[in-house]
Formats: structure tokens, sequence, C-alpha cells
């Protein structure tokens, strides 16, 4: 089964380190070097697991993310990294909510371990399709969007999408609100591997933008200056 992980990191690194092991143990991975935009993803997306940093850019440090996420009711299983070995630091985190405390440096087939154990005790009562990226189905706007059918529906009809405009959908709609700059798009949906221009988001973005058009009146995918992109619910009750 494939689980979708979120790290909330400030160093980049150490990050995409974290991230490319967890893709090939079958994660899909999703970085944010922000407190704040990580905070907001863990709050508005569906993640199987987050990874989170105590130490953090911005406003918002890992402490009083963990306690807004579990104050939100939000049981998303959550793994603390710290360079802080403090016992003190060790309680604070487990009293805030967090599942795991793992101190840096750490062994990656340690924390791996952790991970995949955390995840089983979380899940061991789930069905697989209560999995945040294997669910059947969910609304956005006007629109049923099955991820394992790579079907987008509106009052029964079906919106024809090719693959990739479905995962841009999909992945833009799993983070409605949330900024997401054009490399984040490219590395998610295209691979980190990809070669070609990253301007192919852009044309995938326009294509995707005038097939949803009948349903601008809910959903309207937007241009962030000097960011990228992000999807915008409107109407909202």
């Amino acid at each position: 089964m494939t689980h979708r992980a979120l790290i909330i990191q400030a160093e980049t690194l150490t990050g995409e380190f974290i991230a490319q092991k967890l893709s090939e143990k079958n994660f899909v991975p999703e970085v944010i070097p922000s407190g704040e935009l990580g905070l907001h993803a863990a709050l508005n997306a569906s993640f199987d697991i987050v990874i989170l940093d105590l130490i953090m850019n911005g406003e918002k440090n890992g402490f009083q993310i963990l306690r807004t996420i579990r104050q939100k009711n939000n049981r998303v299983p959550v793994i603390i990294l710290s360079d802080q070995n403090q016992e003190k630091d060790i309680v604070e985190a487990l009293e805030s909510g967090a599942d795991e405390f793992v101190k840096k440096p750490f062994g990656m087939a340690e924390f791996m371990a952790r991970v995949e154990t955390v995840i089983r005790r979380t899940h061991k009562n789930k069905r697989p399709e209560q999995s945040a990226y294997s669910r059947r189905y969910y609304q956005i706007g006007e629109l049923t969007i099955s991820p394992d059918k790579y079907e987008v529906e509106s009052s029964g009809q079906i919106i024809e999408l090719n693959p990739k405009e479905f995962q841009l959908l999909h992945f833009l709609s799993q983070r409605a609100d949330l900024p997401l700059s054009r490399k984040v798009l490219l590395d998610s949906i295209w691979g980190t591997e990809y070669k070609g221009s990253p301007r192919i988001v852009n044309v995938y973005i326009s294509s995707l933008r005038k097939k949803l058009e009948p349903h601008q009146n809910t959903i309207q995918i937007k241009r962030v200056q000097g960011i990228g992109y992000k999807l915008v619910l409107l109407n909202r009750n």
C-alpha cells in the first residue's frame, strides 16, 4: 500500500534525503521547509504520517505546530525530529501528542523502522481503502474525485482528463488554498528525474483550467505571483 508522508523540515538537504528514503519504501513524500505552510498542509490535506522537525524557520516551532494539529483533533501520526536530546524536550513532545521522538543525528535504518512501526500501529484497524492516498473518492467544490479510478465527475458526468491532468488536479485539491511552487508540482507529478522543460507545468495548468471552466464558480486554479499556483474553493458554506 502507498502512504503519503508530510515532511516539515527547515533543512532542505535533510528533508530531501528523508523524502528519497521514504520513496524507496513506497511512500509518496512532500517536503515543506516552512512551519506555517507545513501546518497548513497538515490541516488541509490528508497524510498518513507527518515528520516534523522541532527547529523551524518562521513564526512557529515544532512544538507549536504539533499542538495546533492536535487541538484541531487531527490524529495523523507525528514523528518529531530534534537535535535537542534533553529529557524535558522528549517529555514535552510526547505530552503534546507526538507518536515518536527521534534524536538527530540518526541512522536511516532505525528511522525507517520507526516510521513503519508507527504506520502499522496507527493503521492496523483500518481497511486498505482508508489510506489517505487510496481513499475511494472525495468531494471538492462541484467535483467528485476518485483517485483509485482516475476519474472526476460533476453531477454524474465524467470530466475527461488525461493522467497527468488528473494527478495535477488531485495534488492541488489535496492542498486547497496552499500556494505551490512550479518545482514542487514538477517534482511531485513528473518526478525528480524529469529532464524536460519545467514550463510543462504551465502547459498542463492551462489545459486543466480550460476543462474546469464550467465549474469556475466553485473551484479555480489561480497563479500566485512569485510562487506558483494554488487551487481555490469559492462559495463555501
